[in-house]
């Protein structure tokens, strides 16, 4: 199996010149931009370094391998060192990281031969960055959508050419809403959202949206379930992935060959199932609704005295306790929102299990047989087929 630190030390001798720019591009430069480039690289659009420099600026700040299954200093090592990527001019980092705001966005502006990428970074562990994707369920435009439109806009003034975006996570979605309502139409060459979740019906019916979504190429995994949120309409490729489960969103666990990923026919069953149960949960609770019990869910696990989900796993007690009373603290409306959400999710999940075997049944012709041996369960007469 091949991943992407697979595919530089493969191909990462050909140049832009010589070999163009292609998907799994895209991904190498949507993973590098979780990097915090704060001081490696400019801040401005004027002045750019190569990734060869950035790294080793990088590197002088002490900064290293942080360690884990999502690291991308890996292959930020890599990539610099690769004839490929080393000479890409990088210009334009940009961090923003404000809980009264909810946003917490990074973006960078990589320079290679053929074009113009545009990354935007995704979620990080913090409860601020799930606090924003929690938005998603119930705001027309978030603090982040608005900055990705911002700095695409500042991006177009100052840099000539056209533009590739992207991003893997929230950060496919932010290159998204970037390229509809942040450039016009002509400068967008092509928009990658890396397992994103869509934009919402309000965004995805606009006609910026509309002028943009025949250039966008959103990729997920097989098991995906960030990917398959709020459905946008935009087409999805389905690419191979040897991760499990949730650990499919690892984009080092996507399989390529060459410059492509390799695909696959369909989605798991079990992303299938969770698309479903999410869109019946999401019927089930209106957007307001939707808004009280994530605002008081996420209140609650910043009352444990943790910023982020990994200081949470490692004070899981003294954490988790925190996080029930304060749950149990908020205003009934609050609460009953949160466990009428709780319930809700509970029950669309159990009623898409229901469908999916009365669908089998169906197909099979199961449960005609089966209600039509019952007279009694039909007041006393032959069922007729019909359900």
């Amino acid at each position: 199996m091949s991943n992407i630190l697979d595919y530089i030390d493969w191909r990462g001798d050909l140049t832009f010149d010589a070999s163009p720019f292609c998907p799994v591009d895209n991904l190498v430069f949507s993973k590098l931009i979780y990097t915090d480039l704060e001081g490696a690289v400019p801040d401005g659009f004027s002045t750019s370094v190569s990734l060869a420099d950035a790294f080793e600026r990088y590197t002088a700040l002490g900064r290293g391998a942080r360690g884990g299954a999502g690291d991308p200093f890996p292959l930020f090592e890599r990539a610099a060192k690769s004839a490929r990527f080393r000479d890409v001019r990088v210009c334009g980092y940009e961090k923003t990281f404000d809980g009264q705001r909810t946003v917490q966005f990074a973006a960078a502006s990589f320079l290679f031969e053929g074009g113009i990428y545009l990354a935007f970074e995704g979620t990080d562990d913090s409860f601020v960055g799930w606090r924003e994707d929690a938005e998603l369920a119930f705001m027309d435009v978030t603090e982040g959508q608005r900055e990705a439109a911002d700095y695409a806009r500042r991006a177009s003034d100052s840099l000539d050419g056209a533009f590739y975006l992207g991003g893997h996570s929230k950060g496919g979605n932010l290159a998204v809403y970037a390229a509809a309502f942040g450039l016009a139409p002509e400068r967008v060459r092509t928009v990658f959202s890396n397992d994103g979740p869509g934009l919402n019906a309000v965004l995805a019916g606009s006609v910026e949206y509309a002028a943009v979504r025949r250039k966008i190429e959103k990729y997920i995994p097989e098991s995906s379930i960030v990917g398959i949120l709020l459905p946008d309409g935009s087409d999805r490729t389905v690419v191979k992935s040897d991760g499990r489960g949730l650990g499919q969103h690892n984009v080092y666990t996507w399989q390529v060959r060459g410059p492509f990923f390799e695909t696959a026919d369909e989605r798991s069953p079990s992303s299938v199932f969770t698309d479903e149960a999410v869109q019946k949960w999401m019927i089930s609770m209106p957007p307001e609704k939707r808004k009280i019990a994530l605002d008081a869910l996420f209140d609650a696990l910043e009352s444990s005295g943790c910023t982020t989900f990994g200081e949470l796993g490692e004070n899981k007690r003294e954490g988790y306790n925190a996080v029930l009373r304060a749950v149990m603290s908020t205003d009934p409306d609050a609460r009953r929102q949160i466990l009428e959400g709780l319930k809700n999710a509970a029950k669309s999940g159990g009623e898409v299990i229901w469908d999916n075997v009365k669908r089998r049944f169906e197909s099979s012709g199961a449960i005609r047989k089966v209600i039509g041996k019952h007279p009694a369960k039909t007041g006393g007469k032959p069922n007729d087929g019909s359900i």
